[in-house]
């Protein structure tokens, strides 16, 4: 710092000795509120000038990161003893929230040191159910934390048939997407995960999916199974039609396809829909965006679907087999065949459909699944 300025002889200060004061004032304010680390490894330490005596409620600090932190970190400021830094007011931080090289801006709130200048990335919580369970609130949600609840029903099986005769495959599991604000939830929420359709015993229809739910706020339906041919051979059984979100798919039989699941399910045959499951149709699957596809009664491959379960491919009475749907962002449609059927995959992917020469049972649909995502 320069000496002090000397005062002409109406005690006015000169203009260049005015501007180095200023820029004097400037350097001890800046070097009150910044400094470099020097210790990282989630224990940073800075030593501003001057010293501070203690902290207090309402201190700003600067200070540019030597290392990114790999957990939970703290901030020693004048060796007057380390702080917990956190961000999102309590939540603690998380690997690389500060990276190295980075220039953190946090303030004593007289317990932590909040960061203050939105470095930090917002945690996410991701819990996958496979099968029935709990969903727990996770530490660290706040006022504005969002959850993000994705569900499939389970896929419905493929029929089985006798010799010379076809089945229809098992229609696909609903996908259905929620969001909801945490603090409208309870600390815990009851999983249930839709459990796969059963192929059919021999000569017999195959089983619906089962529905998947989050407490009582959301739900996604299972799809229908497929069913056999009449007694006796000689034709084909009918697929069953894709889950809605609303209601389940509807069972093929000898006679007729399932309807696709709520809202606005597709009617059999050769059903369409956005939100509700597929119809069944006479040769290939329906085809849904949010809702399964139906599963297909002849031997036409199902189309590519979006979301929810794709249905499972039929065999035709003269044995000719279909392949099953495909999904991309569900479970995969299982193979019809002559014999038996492949199962479909999960979530939510109906089973195919079996018989055609030489008798044969179906594959089981696939179970359903639970995935809630909580943006902290």
């Amino acid at each position: 710092m320069t000496a002090l300025p000397t005062f002409t002889a109406d005690n006015e200060l000169p203009a260049a000795d005015l501007q180095q004061a200023f820029a004097d004032v400037a350097e001890v304010a800046r070097e009150m509120l910044y400094a470099a680390s020097s210790a990282g490894n989630d224990t940073y330490a800075i030593t501003p000038y001057p010293a501070i005596s203690a902290y207090a409620v309402g201190q700003v600090f600067y200070f540019k990161a030597d290392v990114a932190n790999t957990g939970a970190a703290t901030l020693n400021v004048n060796g007057k003893g380390a702080i917990a830094i956190k961000k999102n007011k309590d939540v603690a931080l998380t690997s690389n929230d500060i990276k190295a090289d980075s220039l953190v801006a946090v303030i004593f709130d007289g317990t932590n040191f909040q960061m203050i200048n939105q470095l930090a990335n917002p945690s996410i919580d991701l819990q996958v159910f496979t099968g029935n369970g709990t969903w727990t609130k996770p530490v660290g949600v706040n006022a504005g934390s969002r959850v993000i609840v994705e569900l499939w029903g389970g896929g419905g099986g493929g029929g089985s048939s006798n010799a010379n005769a076809g089945s229809g495959g098992g229609g696909g599991g609903a996908y259905h997407r929620f969001e909801i604000l945490a603090s409208l939830l309870g600390a815990t929420e009851t999983i249930t995960v839709g459990a796969l359709g059963a192929k059919g015993a021999a000569d017999s229809d195959g089983s619906a999916g089962g529905a998947s739910s989050f407490g009582t706020w959301a739900y996604a339906y299972g799809g229908g199974g497929g069913g056999k041919s009449t007694a006796g051979g000689g034709g084909s059984g009918y697929g069953g039609g894709g889950g809605g979100i609303f209601s389940a798919g509807g069972n093929g039989s000898s006679g007729a396809g399932g309807a696709g699941g709520a809202p606005l399910g597709g009617a059999s045959p050769d059903g369409v829909s956005i939100y509700g499951g597929a119809g069944s149709c006479v040769s290939g699957g329906g085809v849904s965006v949010f809702g399964g596809s139906g599963g297909a009664r002849q031997n036409a491959s199902i189309p590519t679907v979006m979301f929810g379960g794709a249905g499972g491919g039929g065999v035709s009475a003269p044995g000719v087999a279909g392949n099953g749907g495909i999904s991309l962002h569900g479970g995969n449609g299982g193979n019809g065949a002559n014999g038996n059927g492949t199962d479909g995959s999960a979530p939510g992917g109906g089973g195919g459909g079996g018989g055609g020469v030489g008798a044969g049972v179906g594959g089981d649909g696939a179970r359903g699944e639970v995935r809630v995502t909580t943006i902290l």
